[in-house]
Formats: structure tokens, sequence, C-alpha cells
């Protein structure tokens, strides 16, 4: 007897607690660059460049009469190899990787070699600008507040420097000087996990990267030399100048406040945790479970930003009713922290607490202990909501309430402990909320992904994204190498041509919000310094390029750090002298920590650089295992399936059949065309097609996956047209009863 069941308005995600067989019909053993949104299956959207390329760079200066330049950052370690890149004259000059001084590979006439130990650039240039791309990790996309509403700047960071989100040429540009002295540039000090932690307060904008030595930014104040504060921003006078200035308070006669992980405004206070003090840089010690603050009413210890005042004893914890300490009674170490409404939570790495405000001007905080199990093991994994704060810890991705902790995860109970631990792989995880997308994203590194396939080195960043639709409480995973998150409002209206893809492609309305100027876009760094638009409802037919290619070599690419893994696809633009590679989808072999092998094709001419390498991402959908009929002992016969898609020109998938509970290797496989069917000839006005596919499989259990093939993957038409799946209805027949040997 045959019947129907239709699987509409999908809500339920990856689930990983039960085995697949006992799952409801809109739940998925893996959802991998697809996700649940409003009922349906959605293709995750494409990432764009912010601003012109998305790169961090700057001007830095110029050469001298002989063509050459010395970098600032090589005084505080040597220049990685393979990562540096030059503009000089126009012409792009690349670092290959090789022994240094390396010879650069040119674009053009200009030519030079780079000192990697000493940091000089010498080139046949003279008198000619520099603009350097270090290709270095993003650690960290802040928002600085302005005095208009709506129109915040947007600050970048990598290991060494800050980069501003300039209006005016759509780019980043370096923004490293000393306020005291414009000519010398500041260059930051941390590793690549230390990533930046900022706040606005009292007319400065506050950072640090848990370094010894705090920094903050202000504009149009004049300035006292010497006041100790490191600052970035304008100061007002006769010669107006820009830069940083350091922060480092007395906190007693002999002790000064160094550094902390946290710097956060808590009741008219600046309050800092897991604190670095000392007498000075050089003897700085860590107090990992203390929370210092500033006196009531200024946190300024020296000179101030208008409208503010400054007290040399602000952060004094020895004079009653200026600053203070306490210490919590735990030998765990602080490691995050987050306002519910007017309550601090802090989390440690197994056990929350609160930082309770007493109104005692002697001593105006206390500890008290929330949760003694559940705990949070990364800074920057913390997302703020209304009625709680998510984070990711020991045992599981935790809420906070102020009063209970509670697992958010029990649908992926497992999801945490396949977390890469070494390499500092904990203190990577980084959080962010899409609001319009009603979603939240955590970026992660992982060794081995849903489709079985393993990293083949060690893996340092993050390469997998969890996302989390916090309506349905449903599950996704996304491939993406991102290093932080952050918020950008453009200058902007998006135009058509900074559109990547086609006008029939184009399922949203052209004044759409999201196309829209000052529109809240969630933006994401990589490990090689880009930066790109991540919202989710963008639906941009390709990502933007995010990997440069440091030497081609027959079909050998090597690309520092390029976290791509084995059997990934990828687009190569940009490249010259070999241009054959251009605009070609090549998949991922052999991959190494900087190399990787192209699967097919080697193309003639010689690599001279400019080549960029773009993530081409496959969807791979996994249905849960059917049987209708179970219950009565009967095994299932799947007879055909009807898929309610939307249609695009030329878009296409596959449909894979697996039966009794084994999913390496396909009984059949069909397409799914997301183009109209030849006939009816209606169709092709519909905005939603109905797809059969056509099958016969039978067993204890069937499941599908939905993917594209090697074929469908190389098909730039294909890889840019938008995949939804609005429902599927599935008719089938009992086929005898279970048998031990289907």
């Amino acid at each position: 007897m045959n019947s129907t069941f239709a699987i509409v308005d999908l809500r339920d995600g990856v689930r990983r607690d039960i085995t697949p067989f006992l799952l409801t019909n809109d739940a998925f053993p893996i959802l991998e660059n697809a996700y649940l949104f409003r009922g349906r299956i959605e293709r995750r959207s494409c990432t764009t460049a912010v601003g012109n390329d998305g790169r961090l760079k700057g001007n830095i200066g110029t050469t001298d009469g002989a063509g050459d330049f010395t970098l600032p950052d090589a005084a505080v370690s040597p220049i990685p190899s393979a990562t540096a890149t030059f503009i000089v004259n126009g012409d792009t000059l690349t670092d290959p990787g090789g022994a240094s001084p390396v010879t650069l590979l040119t674009t053009g006439a200009t030519t030079g070699t780079l000192n990697r130990a000493t940091g000089v650039l010498d080139t046949n240039a003279p008198a000619a600008a520099v603009t350097y791309i270090p290709g270095l990790p993003v650690m960290g996309l802040t928002v600085r507040e302005q005095a208009a509403i709506n129109d915040e700047l947007l600050l970048a960071y990598d290991t060494r420097y800050t980069y501003l989100f300039d209006q005016g040429t759509n780019d980043f540009i370096l923004q490293n000087t000393f306020a005291n002295n414009p000519a010398n540039t500041f260059v930051w000090t941390g590793t690549d996990s230390d990533f930046f932690w900022s706040t606005n307060y009292r007319s400065a904008y506050w950072v640090t990267n848990n370094v010894a030595g705090f920094h903050a930014i202000q504009t149009a104040s004049p300035v006292v030399e010497g006041d100790g504060i490191r600052w970035y921003g304008t100061i007002t006078g006769a010669a107006p100048t820009t830069g940083w200035r350091n922060f480092n308070p007395a906190v007693s006669t002999t002790e000064f406040l160094n550094g902390a992980l946290i710097i956060i405004p808590y009741k008219d206070r600046l309050l800092t945790l897991n604190t670095l003090e000392g007498a000075n840089l050089g003897t700085t010690t860590r107090f990992p479970q203390r929370a210092r603050w500033s006196q009531n009413g200024t946190p300024f210890y020296s000179a101030a930003p208008d409208g503010q005042t400054a007290q040399a004893d602000a952060w004094r914890s020895d004079i009653v009713g200026k600053g203070g300490f306490i210490d919590a009674p735990t030998s765990e170490v602080i490691v995050s922290a987050e306002f519910v409404k007017d309550t601090l939570i802090v989390y440690f790495e197994r056990s929350t607490w609160q930082l309770v405000y007493t109104a005692n001007e002697t001593l105006p905080f206390v500890w008290q202990k929330i949760n003694t199990e559940l705990g949070c093991e990364s800074t920057f994994s913390k997302v703020p909501f209304d009625r709680g704060v998510y984070a990711v810890g020991n045992y599981g991705i935790i809420t906070c309430d102020s009063v209970n902790v509670l697992r958010i995860d029990q649908k992926i109970p497992d999801e945490v402990f396949m977390i890469q631990n070494k390499n500092n792989g904990v203190k990577r995880i980084y959080g962010i909320r899409d609001y319009n997308a009603q979603l939240v994203y955590w970026t992660y590194p992982i060794l081995s992904d849903e489709d079985k396939e393993a990293v083949t080195y060690d893996l340092t960043f993050p390469n997998q994204v969890l996302v989390y639709n916090y309506l349905d409480g449903s599950w996704a995973e996304f491939d993406d190498c991102f290093t932080c998150f952050g918020y950008w409002q453009r200058f902007s209206d998006i135009t058509w041509a900074q559109l990547n893809r086609t006008w029939e492609s184009s399922n949203f309305s052209w004044n759409s919000g999201v196309l829209q100027a000052r529109y809240p876009d969630v933006i994401a760094g990589n490990q090689r310094g880009f930066v790109v638009v991540f919202s989710q409802l963008q639906n941009l037919g390709q990502n933007s390029p995010s990997i440069p290619i440091a030497n081609i070599a027959g079909s050998t690419i090597t690309a520092t750090n390029h976290n791509l893994m084995n059997n990934q696809y990828v687009l190569i633009t940009g490249v010259q002298g070999a241009t054959g590679y251009n605009n070609n989808i090549f998949r991922v072999t052999q991959a190494t920590l900087n190399t990787f092998v192209l699967d097919s094709g080697t193309f003639g001419g010689l690599y001279t650089g400019g080549g960029l390498i773009t993530h081409v991402p496959n969807i791979l959908i996994q249905t849960k295992e059917f049987n209708p009929y179970y219950q009565n002992g009967d095994s299932v016969r799947l007879n055909y399936i009807d898929v309610l898609i939307d249609r695009t020109t030329s878009g296409r998938f596959d449909c894979q059949f697996f039966t009794n509970s084994q999913d390496s290797v396909p009984l059949e496989t069909s397409t799914v065309l997301t183009s109209p069917e030849p006939s009816p000839s209606y169709s092709s006005n519909q905005q939603r097609i109905w797809h059969r596919i056509y099958c016969n499989t039978f067993g204890s259990f069937f499941q599908n996956e939905f993917l594209m093939n090697d074929a469908q993957m190389k098909d730039l038409n294909i890889t840019t047209s938008n995949i939804r799946i609005h429902g599927l209805v599935y008719y089938v027949s009992p086929s005898g009863r279970i048998s031990y040997d289907l």
C-alpha cells in the first residue's frame, strides 16, 4: 500500500544526541554549509570583502634615495616567511618563501628583496610610496562610538598593527602612530591567540590584548606629555597629531596596573579583570582571580579627554574611597565577562560567578558564585542576550541568566569535546550574534569535520563555524576559516557592481534593508589579514578572495596558513604570469600547513604574484533514517521524492540514496535541478518549483544526502546559484518484513 509523508516547516536542525532513525523528520545528522531559517533549508550565504578588497594594509612611508625602506615591525620580531606583500609604484611585490633575504616576485618593473630579520625592503624605486600588506591574522574587529547616531567607526587589529576603515578611500588604513611623536610607528606585541578586548567609556576608547601595557584612544583633547595613556586619535592645538598612549595607573605607592584580560565599565567605574600588576613592565605579575577598579567618577589619572577630569590617585587601592580590588576565593582563572541587565556575569574556567555591586564606597563589589560545575574556557565565545549570556564552556555551550547556568547544546552534546585543545584552540573560539538572521556564530578549530574529512597537518587556526538559530534552537555548521567576528556599518548603499551574482540568481528586493548604508553587518577576519561581510541575509553568489598565493610550482600551491582541508574546493584568481590558473575551480589534495596540490591542471608560465584563493563551499545535507513502517516490523521502499525549491537559472545538486544505516557508498544518485524543467513551460515563471526524483531504494531504513558533485562544484554557474529547499514529499510503500540480510 503506497503512502506519502511531507517534511515542511523545518525547525529541528542538526541532532547528534540520538541515533538517526530516532530523529524527528526535520532533524539532520549533518547540515553543513546550510542551515534552517524560518522553516526552510537555506544554503549559507557567501562572503564579500569589506571595502575595496578587505585586506588590512597601510601606507607606511616612502623608500629613500636608494630605494630602501625599513619595516617597523621587524624590531618586534622577524617578519614571517611567505606572508608579506608590498605595493610599490603600482606593482605588487610578493614574498614567495625561502631563505632570507628573499627576492620578491613582482607583477611589473619594480623589483625588490626583503630581509625578514632586519625588515629592510630593498627596491629599485627611490622615493616611492610603500603600501604594506602584512598578511597576519586578524585579532580584533571593534567599534568606536561616535557622536552621531548609527555612525560608528570600525577598527581592525592584527598581531602588530591597528587599522581604521576609512570612508574616503573605502579601505583600511594604518593607524599606529604615537600621540607625542607621529613620525614613529607603534607596533603591538602579542601572539596569534591574544585577541583585542575594547570598550567605550567616558569619551575614550579602551583596548587591551592581555599583554602588559594598556591602550586607550581619544579625540580632540589636549595631552600633557608623559601622561602614560597610549591613545589613538586627534590632539587639538597648533599642530594636531594622532596616536596611541599607554595607560598604566598607580595602584599603590610602588605598584602599577600594567594590563588585564578584560576592561569594562561598571557602576561609573572602570573595571579590570584578570590583571597584570607590578613595579614596572619588566616585573609584572598576573593576578588571574582579581577584579580591580578605578574610583567613582573618573578612571583618568593624568590628562583626560574633553569634558572629563583626571585624578592622580584614581586607581590607588591604598587610599580609602579611591580605587580597589577583590580576589575571587577560587584557584580558577577569570576567562570572560558580560552583563545580564545590570549584573556582571564573570565566567571562570569551571564555574560561573557574578560581581555584585554593594553601593559601599569602601568595598563596592563582592563575588558571589552562581554555578560550581559549568564555566567558560574561551574569552570571546561570550554572546550577550537580554535574558542570558551564551558562552562555550568546558562541558558544553551554556547560558547564564544571573541565577542559573544551563546547557543549550543538548542536541549536539559532544561537539565541545571535538574542539582542538592544542595550539591554544580554546582561546581561539569567537562568537557573535547576527541580529537580522537571528543566528549565533562560533568559530572554532576541529580536527575532523562531519563528513569525516580529517586535517592532515598541525592545525592552528579555526576551520569551522558553529551556527545556532536561537529562535528554533537548531544547529548547523559552516566550513569557514575565521579568527574573529565584529560589526560594521558601511558608509554607502551597495551597488549592483558590488554584488557578485547574476540578475537571475538575485532572490531579494533591490530596496532591501540589507543593501542600504548603515546596515549593521556581521563581519569576520581570517588568519591572512582579510576582513569580509558574513551576514547570512546577503545571499551573495560567490565568496570573496581570502588567501594570498605566495608561489605556484606546477600543481603545487604555496599559501601560508591556508587552513584548507583535502577535498575542499578553491577558485583561483588574480594570478600574474601563469594566467591559465585564473577563474578555474580546483579540488584540494595533499594539504600541508602551507601548501596543497591541485587535483588537475598544470598551466604554463612563470608565476609572478598577485594570485588569490577563494574557498568554494559545498553543501552536505544528510537526512534522518526513514521507515514509517518499522513499528510494524516492515521494511520500506522509496519510490520517489518531490522537492520544493527556489527557481534559479542554472543551479543543480545531487541527491544520493543510502539504506540500512550505511552512508559510505550510495545505492543511487540523481540530480536535482533548481532551474525550470523543460516542460511544463509555466514553471519558468514560478518563484518556487517542484522537482521529482525517481528511485528504487528499499531496506530497513533509507537516508538521503544532498550535495554537489565534482563536476558541479567546478562550474561557476552552478556554484553561484542559490539553494533553498522549502519542503520534501516522500512516496513510500512497505516492502516485506524487516530482514537481517537486507
